[in-house]
């Protein structure tokens, strides 16, 4: 990929790491940045607004399991970590 201004799909794609076909989803979507117009079939993205976009959108926030919450503080604390038995259930 190069680092041209003016990036097609393909290229935006591997820019935000994801696949031209979400690329394609999300140019339907609000808030996307809009393409530009080369000619009838030639449409362009704009590299800046494309990074700003991806800046902007929220981090993920996911609360960790029990399971794993207790067997990290078992390890930080020095403490043996025993694999849960089949079904999870210490």
């Amino acid at each position: 990929m190069s680092n041209r201004f003016l990036v097609d799909a393909k290229e935006g794609a591997a820019l935000l790491g994801i696949s031209l076909r979400t690329f394609r989803y999300l140019i339907k979507t609000a808030g996307f940045p809009a393409a530009r117009s080369l000619g009838p079939r030639c449409q362009r993205w704009v590299r800046s607004e494309l990074e700003q976009y991806a800046a902007e959108l929220p981090t993920v926030q996911r609360d960790e399991p029990p399971q794993l919450a207790a067997a990290r503080e078992a390890r930080d604390a020095g403490r043996p970590v025993l694999p849960a038995p089949f079904g999870g259930q210490a």
